[in-house]
């Protein structure tokens, strides 16, 4: 079925990204996001904007 070898694939693709971050501290792993977040904004020239307004903390 289709659908069970797409979920395959997802699950072949998050054990990839885990073993690739797994002995990373977080702020390695946060920057390795922070940079690939730039990169596909860049590739696909999207402007994202801000909300003005922070969440409220509870």
């Amino acid at each position: 079925m289709k659908t069970e070898k797409s979920l395959e694939e997802v699950r072949e693709w998050k054990q990839n990204i885990y073993e690739s971050d797994k002995d990373k501290a977080p702020e390695q792993v946060l920057d390795k996001i922070k940079h690939e977040t730039e990169y596909i904004k860049k590739e696909l020239n999207l402007q994202l904007c801000r909300s003005r307004k922070k969440p409220a903390r509870t």
